[in-house]
């Protein structure tokens, strides 16, 4: 049996044999004790134990199903929420998507049990959003948060995630473009207004800055002849020269000239109580300045947005006009590989496509060659 009560030992020990060698013994923190009835209820316990470690080493080596604890969506939401979501950049996002999870899986289906998911049960989640009006897109990206939350459940709660392998609705295409140099000459014009519109596009289109990086930037960021970005999507910091842009060292300068207070390069943008709500202050911007400059604002409208007309534009500007190497935009951009980049971000737009044909010389023909015969 592998339950021991050594002379002279107040505790009892266990003998598991079936576990990896080194890990057979195992010390408990149950009490032998000094009456009979003591040490008859302490031995049950002990022999609890000990079942219940050697049955599931024997799941693992002969892959049974092993018998785990049972918890509720919405304790496992809030431990979620407590321990996973502020160590992710996009926390905020994050948080809104597991309320709206816990609006279906909570409120409208009686608190479920994580070991209840299936697929089926999500197929129905997906239907009642889609009930309420929302895209496929946005439905996909709760269930991907779904699926990232199960696979963390997995094997506390979940020998498997129940979702691997779900199929993703259809998503209309969504026809983007980067922005065309005629139309950043006239947006940039607009912009120089104010130094802040003007600077936070420049460094998005010449810097390849995200937004929200670009939100956070402060002055303490811009030292040495470099601008540094602490706080980028992958986790690695960037210190980009000021030197590769012009504009960009005189946008810097107009914005010192103004006088803005306060350690932020772009404070306005920061006004809203909800960190969420900041980038939403420069899109609402940008669509502003579009409509003053005469240029097309959003998809719905075939026009830019500030991703495609700053990071993607400036992508494409570098690998196209300026001939830098694959390996130079990515340390300019921060993405892991150069893959990334050169993949999906050589886009052109239509107009810019026109005329880069248009420029390409023709190919040289001999007046009088000869055509060889068959």
């Amino acid at each position: 049996m592998g339950v021991q009560a050594s002379a002279g030992r107040k505790y009892y020990r266990l003998w598991i044999e079936n576990a990896p060698v080194g890990e057979q013994r195992v010390d408990t923190n149950i009490l032998v004790g000094t009456t009979t009835q003591q040490q008859k209820d302490s031995y049950k316990l002990a022999e609890a134990l000990y079942t219940k470690l050697h049955n599931g080493y024997a799941a693992d080596v002969y892959n049974l199903p092993r018998e785990r604890e049972q918890i509720r969506f919405s304790k496992y939401a809030a431990w979620y929420r407590e321990h996973k979501t502020p160590k992710h950049r996009g926390r905020t996002r994050e948080a809104e998507l597991l309320t709206v999870l816990e609006r279906y899986f909570v409120n409208e289906r009686d608190d479920v049990l994580l070991s209840r998911f299936t697929t089926m049960l999500v197929d129905e989640y997906q239907t009642w959003r889609a009930a309420a009006g929302v895209t496929n897109r946005t439905i996909n990206r709760e269930v991907d948060h779904l699926k990232i939350m199960l696979r963390e459940a997995c094997p506390t709660y979940l020998a498997a995630s129940p979702l691997k392998g779900m199929a993703r609705y259809d998503e209309a295409p969504v026809r983007r473009r980067i922005m065309s140099k005629v139309e950043e000459r006239k947006l940039l014009a607009v912009a120089k207004r104010d130094p802040q519109d003007y600077l936070i596009l420049v460094l998005g289109i010449d810097f390849l800055v995200r937004l929200g990086d670009l939100i956070d930037l402060q002055w303490d960021d811009v030292a040495d002849g470099s601008l540094w970005v602490a706080w980028t999507k992958n986790g690695d910091p960037l210190e980009v020269p000021l030197a590769i842009s012009r504009r960009a060292v005189a946008g810097l300068t107009a914005l010192k000239k103004a006088k803005r207070a306060g350690p932020f390069l772009f404070p306005k943008f920061r006004k809203a109580e909800d960190p969420r709500d900041w980038p939403g202050s420069v899109r609402q911007r940008l669509e502003y300045l579009c409509r003053e400059a005469d240029v097309p604002y959003g998809r719905t409208k075939r026009g830019i947005t500030f991703h495609w007309g700053t990071r993607r534009t400036g992508t494409t500007r570098r690998f196209l006009d300026d001939r830098w190497t694959p390996a130079e935009v990515q340390a300019l951009g921060g993405w892991k590989t150069p893959d990334t980049p050169l993949a999906i971000y050589t886009e052109m737009s239509t107009q810019d496509m026109l005329k880069k044909r248009a420029e390409r010389p023709r190919a040289h023909r001999t007046p009088n060659a000869t055509r060889k015969r068959a």
